[in-house]
C-alpha cells in the first residue's frame, strides 16, 4: 500500500470538515439556536482520541491504523454538525408539509395503514426491520473500517464525505418539508400495536414543536433526536452504504439485504412516508456521484460516441475513470 496516492484524498476530507464547522458556526450565530458545546464533551473527546491516536501511528508509519483513525475521526467530528443542520432547518418554522407528503404516498398507490398492519401482525419481521433500523449507527463505523482494512483508504474518505454532504442535502431540503410523520398523522399510537416499537415515530416530536415555536432554543446532546422526516436520512445512508460496499464482491450482498431491510424499517419503526424513502434513495444517488468525482477519480457522465456501420452514429453513457 503507498500512503503517499492517498494524501489528497485524506487532506479533501479533513478540509470538508473544516469548512462545515465555520460553515455551522456562522449559522448558529444569525439563528435563534444556541448550541451548549460544553454537553458534547464526550463526543469531542472521541473525536481527539481518533485524531490523536491517527498521527501517532502515522509517525510510526503504520498504514492501517493511522488512515482508519483519522477517517473514524472525521467522521465523528461531522455528527454535531450534522445534528446542529437539522435543528436549524426546523428553526425556520416553514408550514407543515404532512398534507402534501401524504397526498404523494396516495398518488404512488401506497397505503401505509395496510402496510404497518401486515408489519406489526408478523413478530418476527417486526423485529428483523427493528434491528436492521438500530443497525445505523454500527454501520458508520463499520464500513470505513473495512474498507480501509481492504485497503480501500480513498472509498473510505469519500465514504465519510458522503455520509454528511449527504445530511447537509437532506437538512436543506427539509426546511420546506417539515412533518409531523405518518404514526401522528394517522392516528396510530404505541398501545394500537402489537410488534412494532414505534419508539422513534413519537421520540422527537417534543424537540420538532419546541424548536419550531420557541423564540430561543437550546442544543444539548442529551435532547437530540433526529427531527427530519423528508427525505429520509436513515434511507438515503442505506443506499449510500451499499453504493459504498459494492466494490468488493465479499461484502455487496449482506450489506445490500441487511440496508434494504434499513430503508424498509424507516416506514415501519420510524415514521416515514414512502417518498421520504425514494427521495433518500435519489439523494444517495447524486452523492454517490459526487462523491467518486472528488474522491475516486471517476467522471459524473461520459459521452462516447460509438458509429456503427451503415447507421448513424449511436452515443452511449458510462462512468470512467479520468
Amino acid at each position: 500500500m503507498n500512503r503517499k496516492n492517498y494524501i489528497r484524498e485524506r487532506v479533501t476530507l479533513q478540509l470538508f470538515v473544516i469548512a462545515v464547522w465555520a460553515a455551522i458556526i456562522g449559522l448558529i450565530y444569525i439563528s435563534t439556536i444556541d448550541v451548549d458545546f460544553r454537553s458534547f464533551f464526550p463526543l469531542f473527546a472521541i473525536v481527539f482520541f481518533f485524531y490523536g491516536f491517527s498521527m501517532l501511528f502515522m509517525i510510526i508509519k503504520d498504514q492501517f491504523i493511522g488512515p482508519a483513525f483519522e477517517i473514524l475521526g472525521a467522521g465523528f467530528a461531522l455528527v454535531v454538525p450534522i445534528l446542529v443542520s437539522t435543528y436549524l432547518a426546523m428553526a425556520l418554522g416553514f408550514p407543515l408539509a404532512d398534507a402534501r407528503l401524504s397526498a404523494m404516498d396516495q398518488a404512488l398507490g401506497f397505503d401505509w395503514l395496510a402496510f404497518i398492519t401486515f408489519v406489526d401482525s408478523h413478530p418476527v419481521l417486526s423485529r428483523v426491520l427493528q434491528e436492521s433500523y438500530l443497525s445505523f449507527g454500527p454501520q458508520l463505523l463499520m464500513v470505513p473500517i473495512i474498507l480501509v482494512a481492504l485497503g480501500k483508504i480513498p472509498r473510505a474518505c469519500a465514504f465519510i464525505f458522503g455520509y454528511g454532504f449527504l445530511c447537509f442535502i437532506s437538512s436543506t431540503i427539509s426546511i420546506s418539508y417539515p412533518a409531523l410523520g405518518t404514526y401522528s398523522v394517522y392516528g396510530v399510537a404505541q398501545n394500537d400495536l402489537q410488534n412494532i416499537n414505534a419508539h422513534f415515530g413519537f421520540f422527537f416530536l417534543e424537540d420538532f414543536n419546541m424548536v419550531r415555536t420557541a423564540s430561543s432554543f437550546v442544543l444539548k446532546i442529551d435532547n437530540t433526536s433526529g427531527i427530519i422526516t423528508y427525505p429520509s436520512v436513515h434511507a438515503g445512508v442505506a443506499f449510500f452504504i451499499i453504493w459504498a460496499m459494492w466494490d468488493n464482491r465479499w461484502t455487496r450482498w449482506p450489506f445490500v439485504v441487511m440496508n434494504l431491510l434499513m430503508a424498509i424499517s424507516a416506514i415501519s419503526h420510524a415514521n416515514h412516508y414512502l417518498v421520504d424513502i425514494i427521495a433518500g434513495a435519489g439523494i444517495a444517488a447524486f452523492t454517490s456521484a459526487v462523491a467518486s468525482y472528488v474522491f475516486l477519480g471517476k467522471r459524473l457522465i461520459v459521452w462516447k460516441w460509438q458509429p456503427r456501420q451503415g447507421k448513424a452514429q449511436s452515443s452511449s453513457f458510462r462512468i470512467a475513470d479520468t
